[in-house]
């Protein structure tokens, strides 16, 4: 209990602090503008480009990274082959991409194993012990670190419940849909980013604590996906959604 109130604590304090969001710069075409891109806190590029490096780019006050669909997939993506037809529902010729159905049984299990495969690859930026295989007894992945197993990724790993729990509080309170849908695609972004991140310091938190695995699955990093959507919220209702000041007027 003293841990839970510890953390809340904590999480409260990062409420009342949090002024702004960092400056985020989503750049998808062909390409992109490195040098420029470090004038922004967070950039964010296509996960198809080669050759580039996550650790050549960092600098002290930006991070490069990379971003995955949950809704759209384009025809060109090493994974769209292994999608069925019958998930496909309509094409967005805005974009180029294809609408998939996210009700269709086994999406959401393809999504997870592609939050596995992402995870894998953000792992082997800072070790090269880092294994996978498919679980032979349920749609899982299996995680080993210098060959052993720590975890395993399930369908409720993929973070699929906390963005509709998220996007759904953010239609509660919208005033106008542009900035509306514009928050929840970007907020959607952060919740995955933060998932994949969750993930990959909960597997190295695990080998080396193993004794600590409830506080850290089921209190810690829980708390710490939670409590950035709930910081999410806050930022919305207060200062970016118009909600506040048109309560205010009436």
């Amino acid at each position: 209990m003293r841990y839970l109130i510890t953390l809340f604590l904590l999480i409260l304090t990062g409420v009342v602090h949090a002024k702004n969001l960092p400056a985020v710069a989503l750049f998808y075409a062909d390409q992109p503008p490195l040098d420029e891109l470090h004038a922004f806190d967070v950039a964010v590029i296509d996960p198809d480009h080669q050759g580039i490096d996550p650790n050549r780019y960092r600098r002290s006050n930006s991070e490069l990274f990379a971003y995955v669909s949950v809704g759209e997939v384009r025809a060109e993506k090493p994974y769209f082959s292994k999608i069925p037809k019958a998930w496909l529902l309509d094409q967005n010729k805005n974009w180029g991409s294809h609408v998939i159905d996210q009700s269709a049984a086994g999406w959401a299990d393809f999504f997870t194993n592609q939050v596995a495969v992402q995870t894998f690859e953000f792992m082997n930026l800072f070790s090269d012990n880092v294994l996978t295989a498919n679980n032979l007894r349920e749609p899982a992945v299996n995680f080993y670190y210098k060959e052993q197993l720590i975890a395993r990724i399930v369908e409720g790993c993929n973070a699929i419940s906390v963005m509709i729990l998220f996007a759904s509080f953010i239609f509660a309170f919208s005033t106008k849909w542009k900035k509306t849908f514009l928050y929840i695609a970007i907020g959607i972004f952060i919740i995955h980013l933060l998932n994949v991140t969750r993930i990959t310091l909960l597997i190295f938190a695990l080998y080396y604590y193993p004794s600590q695995k409830e506080l850290l699955h089921d209190v810690v990093f829980p708390l710490f996906i939670y409590g950035v959507v709930f910081i999410l919220w806050v930022l919305w209702v207060t200062k970016y959604s118009g909600y506040a000041k048109t309560t205010a007027t009436k």
